[in-house]
């Protein structure tokens, strides 16, 4: 019977050429990056100051998106994660799984948050404060 069907590699074989060098280029950081910095609202904006303006007075490219959020769309995934919330506490403590529900608690209500801050930019996109929330 024949048993050389599988060919096992030895220790002392030479890795193939050709791979080490293509990792070694993909791992490099001795080469100059220089990454593409986004246009900041400094560079797009005309006006000197943004602090009294409305989605009626200013352009977009003076706002913190280049783009009105969508109201029914954000308001639909913020109840859909509230309902998703609302399961996990109920499962989780059904089943009295503390740790995972935790986790689960605390990221559905991050989506909250962040769902509730774009709902607010929606009506104000130039407030700062509704961006970072």
């Amino acid at each position: 019977m024949n048993t050389n069907h599988f060919i096992i590699p030895s220790i002392t074989q030479k890795p193939d050429p050709v791979i080490i060098p293509s990792l070694l280029s993909f791992f490099s950081f001795s080469r100059s990056y220089t990454p593409k910095i986004p246009h900041t609202m400094a560079e797009t904006c005309p006006l000197p100051s943004i602090a009294k303006c409305t989605v009626d007075t200013c352009p977009l490219s003076c706002a913190q998106l280049d783009y009105l959020p969508s109201l029914a769309g954000n308001a639909l995934f913020a109840t859909l994660f509230a309902l998703l919330l609302a399961v996990q506490v109920g499962l989780g403590i059904r089943f009295k799984a503390w740790g995972f529900m935790a986790g689960m608690v605390c990221g559905l209500i991050l989506e909250l948050v962040g769902y509730a801050g774009r709902i607010m930019l929606h009506g104000n996109p130039f407030n700062f404060n509704n961006f970072i929330m």
